[in-house]
C-alpha cells in the first residue's frame, strides 16, 4: 500500500493558504503532533534606520519588516506587515523570524512572507518547505526567493506575474532596483508602462515585460528577414509580396487574470506592426513556427511562448514597433508599443 496520495492530501489541507497567502488573519492549520512545543511568538522589532537590504545585501537584516520596508522603498506593494506567530507556520518548520504582508493588486487577501534566519540551515528549511509545496501541487505554487548571503527568504503568492515577482527578488538580493509605479491605488503592477515606457515614442525595450490587459508580455526575439524560416515551416507558404519582408517576432506571455479566469493570446489580444514610416501592418505570413496564437486556453499564473509574423514594407522595418492591445477595447490606454531591435 502506498502512502503518497494520503501524504499529498494531508499536506494540501494546511497548505491551501500557502499559495494564496490570504486572509485578514493569516493562520494556517494546526501543527502536527510531534512538532516543536509552543514557544514565545517571534515578534521582530521594526528597524530604527532606513532599510539597507537593497543597498547592502550582505549586511545583517534585523527583521522581516526591514525587507518589507525595502520593497516599499523600491515602489513595490508590501502592505500591512504583521509578525508571524507559531500557529502561522502550520506544518512548516518553526524557524526564522517571519513577517506576513499583503499585495493588493493580486487580491485583497493575498500576499507573501519575509523571513530572517539565524543560519543557512534554517533558511534552507523554510525555503525548501514552500518549494516542496509548489512541486507537490500546482495549486500550492508560490514564488520563493533567497539571499543566501544574508540568510533571508521571501515567499510570494504564485499568481503574481513573473516579471513583477522578479523585482521583489532583485530587491532581496540587492540587485538593480526595479521600476517604480506612481499608480498604486489602481492596483497596476510595476510594469514599464507605469514609468512612461510603452508609448510610440518610447517603446518597451526588447526583453522587458509590460502589462497588456490580463497578460504580461515580453518581446524576446526578432527575425527581421524570416522568409527562409517561414518557407521551411510549410511548403505551401507563399513568399512575401514584392517590396515586403516577413518579420518573425518571438513573445512570452504570462496570464495574470483573477483566480477563476482563463484567457488566450488569440482571444484576448490584438496585434500589428507599426512601420517606421507610420503605416501599420497586420498581414500575416501563413503557417509559422510555434505560432503563439495556437497556445490555447491559459489559466492564471501560466506562461506561453511562441511567435507572431507580419508582412511588412521592407523600407519600414528599421525602427518599426509591435503594437499589442486588448482585443475589442475602445481605450487607447490598453495599447502598448514594443521595440523590435
Amino acid at each position: 500500500m502506498t502512502l503518497r496520495p494520503m501524504f499529498i492530501f494531508v499536506l494540501a489541507l494546511p497548505l491551501a493558504a500557502l499559495a494564496g497567502c490570504g486572509g485578514t488573519s493569516p493562520t494556517a492549520a494546526p501543527v502536527e503532533p510531534g512538532a516543536p512545543p509552543a514557544a514565545t511568538e517571534a515578534v521582530a522589532e521594526a528597524p530604527t534606520e532606513a532599510p539597507t537590504v537593497a543597498e547592502n545585501p550582505t549586511a545583517p537584516v534585523e527583521s522581516g519588516e526591514a525587507i518589507v520596508d525595502a520593497f516599499k522603498a523600491a515602489g513595490l506593494e508590501a502592505e500591512n506587515p504583521t509578525p508571524m506567530t507559531k500557529d502561522d507556520y502550520g506544518l512548516g518548520p518553526y524557524v526564522c523570524k517571519g513577517v506576513h504582508f499583503f499585495v493588493p493588486s493580486i487580491d485583497d487577501t493575498a500576499g507573501g512572507r519575509a523571513f530572517v534566519c539565524d543560519n543557512k540551515e534554517d533558511a534552507d528549511a523554510i525555503a525548501g518547505y514552500y518549494e516542496a509545496a509548489g512541486k507537490a501541487s500546482a495549486m500550492l505554487f508560490s514564488w520563493v526567493f533567497r539571499n543566501e548571503v544574508a540568510n533571508t527568504v521571501v515567499q510570494i503568492n504564485g499568481n503574481l506575474p513573473e516579471g513583477t515577482a522578479r523585482k521583489y527578488e532583485a530587491v532581496l538580493k540587492g540587485e538593480a532596483p526595479p521600476l517604480s509605479t506612481d499608480n498604486e491605488e489602481s492596483g497596476a503592477t510595476n510594469t514599464p508602462a507605469a514609468s512612461g515606457v510603452g508609448t510610440k515614442d518610447n517603446p518597451v525595450p526588447l526583453g522587458v515585460p509590460a502589462k497588456v490587459g490580463d497578460w504580461e508580455m515580453t518581446v524576446t526575439t526578432v527575425n527581421p528577414d524570416a522568409g527562409t524560416a517561414v518557407a521551411a515551416e510549410n511548403e505551401f507558404n507563399e513568399a512575401p509580396a514584392e517590396g515586403r519582408t516577413f518579420v518573425l517576432i518571438g513573445l512570452k506571455g504570462n496570464f495574470s487574470g483573477a483566480d477563476s479566469d482563463s484567457g488566450s493570446v488569440f482571444g484576448d489580444l490584438s496585434y500589428k506592426v507599426l512601420g517606421s514610416g507610420g503605416n501599420t501592418y497586420s498581414d500575416t505570413c501563413g503557417v509559422i513556427p510555434n505560432d503563439i496564437t495556437d497556445s490555447g486556453e491559459t489559466f492564471t499564473g501560466a506562461s506561453v511562448e511562441g511567435n507572431l509574423c507580419f508582412s511588412v514594407d521592407t523600407a519600414q522595418i528599421d525602427g518599426a514597433t509591435l503594437i499589442l492591445e486588448e482585443a475589442f477595447s475602445l481605450s487607447e490606454d490598453s495599447r502598448m508599443f514594443f521595440a523590435l531591435k
